[in-house]
């Protein structure tokens, strides 16, 4: 089984940097290199998809006039659990300009403004999900945070979070009774645990010791290997969603002209479509590979959904007696109605994603499996590497790209950091190649040259294709 822990070599390849520049602070906006404005996000993720994403959408909006530097090593989600809170601080105290954390954190620094979205089996569908995030007054909860100093600048959509059991499968409320339940720091997820029986506990990435459950989203089934000893995921609960929040210093964001504070909000809710458009293939993509054995999916029985959302209303109580969440739930309660969208529901006998259609045929010679090899030293001495590859570090190894004639693509990697398996799409017209990944929102694109059987991309104008294609040419496997 794959193990995917950190694809640095994609999320990196996506933004735009300038690692010679220094911040230049608010001036006039014009071409004039001079007023040139870079600024930094910073993200305790290791691989923060979507800092990066929220980059290149700067990058787009701007004409390269603002550019985006991400910095994940200032705090480390994998020494600091309550790391998203801390990145929250970090920003409201003027030592970034930008941040990224999931919704759920603001509570913790005592914001209330996301609370209702993480309302405890409230948000069951991404078409849900979808429409309060472009709604009017989803976008407005943006703008509540400024009391913890920082002002919301857009969301990224969030992969619902689903019961994840080890010691028992987690159907319904007895349950939950007694049991030590891992969550993400949240103060919606603690009451909701505590409400259907259970110790909630903010556990260590990656360490599921003594945990009887946990919530999660599929993804992270993955990337951190919780699969390992699970009973199995309960396919129809999703507790919450996952929404994430790009956000900024509000005292910094109010020195900005209008145009660059507009410019900003206008990256924030491009970088939420973008990750809108990617997620269904991304999410399908995932379940195949946990429907391939990995873990066995489960459903509740239906007086169990009742029983559980019964059980967690002392935690509505709670929410409600904040009259702007009061107000939201209520907002999120009639759009459910109006909506009338199917709860999403995880099952392996699901048909696959058809994207691209299967009447789709590839008819190039780059059709096929390729090969190719990267040292640490020539990521960190080519001219092709950008500032960010060299932050990760992780950009180097075996790789093994596989671009079937179906117009669905892989691309493998391997070395003693990081090892896993990235998919997506691609499509080829002449010379010119068009790259997918699922998950990111955006594509990639270059132009191809084959000599016998050896593949070299190169890059083109503003549709760069990460580092590691370019690097060295790949060699055709029989």
């Amino acid at each position: 089984m794959v193990r995917i822990r950190a694809m640095g070599l994609i999320a990196v390849g996506a933004v735009l940097v300038s690692c010679t520049a220094t911040n230049v602070g608010p001036g006039a906006y014009t071409k004039a290199a001079q007023n040139r404005l870079v600024v930094t996000i910073v993200s305790g993720d290791g691989v923060p998809a979507e800092a990066v994403g929220f980059g290149s959408e700067v990058a787009d909006a701007s004409d390269g006039l603002i550019q985006v530097k991400v910095d994940n090593t200032s705090i480390s989600g994998d020494e600091f659990p309550d790391y998203e809170t801390r990145v929250i601080q970090y920003v409201a105290d003027g030592k970034a300009d930008l941040g990224v954390v999931a919704a759920r954190a603001f509570d913790l620094v005592g914001n209330e403004s996301f609370a209702a979205l993480h309302a405890p089996f409230l948000i069951d569908s991404y078409a849900l999900e979808e429409a309060i995030l472009r709604s009017t007054w989803g976008q407005a909860l943006l703008e509540g945070t400024r009391p913890a100093g920082v002002v919301g600048l857009g969301y990224a959509d969030g992969i619902l979070r689903r019961p994840l059991g080890y010691t028992r499968a987690l159907l319904d409320v007895p349950d939950y009774a007694g049991a030590r339940i891992g969550i993400r720091a949240g103060g919606v997820a603690e009451m909701t645990m505590q409400a259907l029986g259970a110790t909630p506990f903010v556990f260590p990435p990656g360490d599921t010791a003594g945990l009887d459950g946990m919530e999660v989203h599929v993804n992270q089934i993955l990337l951190g290997g919780y699969d390992t000893g699970a009973d199995s995921l309960t396919g129809n609960v999703a507790f919450w969603p996952r929404p994430a929040v790009i956000f900024a210093n509000a005292a910094w964001f109010d020195r900005l002209t209008v145009e660059q504070q507009a410019t900003l909000r206008t990256a924030g809710m491009n970088n939420m479509e973008a990750t809108i458009a990617g997620r269904a293939n991304f999410v399908a993509n995932i379940l195949g590979e946990l429907c391939s054995g990995v873990i066995a999916i489960k459903h509740a029985p239906r007086a169990a959904l009742a029983s559980l959302r019964a059980a967690v209303q002392p935690v509505y109580d709670q929410l409600e007696t904040d009259p702007d969440t009061r107000a939201t739930i209520r907002a999120i309660e009639a759009l459910k109605s109006s909506l009338n969208a199917p709860a999403d529901t995880l099952t392996c006998d699901a048909p696959p994603a058809a994207s691209p259609s299967s009447s789709v045929v590839i008819d190039s010679p780059i059709v096929g499996t390729w090969t190719t090899s990267i040292t640490r030293d020539e990521l960190r001495s080519s001219p092709l590497t950008d500032f960010q590859e060299l932050l990760f570090e992780e950009s180097w190894g075996d790789f093994t790209l596989v671009l079937n004639p179906d117009g669905h693509m892989s691309l493998r990697q391997a070395n003693p950091i990081v090892s896993g398996t990235q998919t997506g799409t691609y499509s080829v017209k002449g010379d010119r190649v068009v790259i997918s990944m699922d998950g990111l929102g955006r594509s990639f694109g270059g132009r191809w040259s084959l000599f016998r059987d050896t593949l070299t991309f190169a890059r083109v104008a503003s549709e760069e294709l990460p580092t590691p294609y370019v690097i060295r040419s790949w060699t055709r496997l029989p």
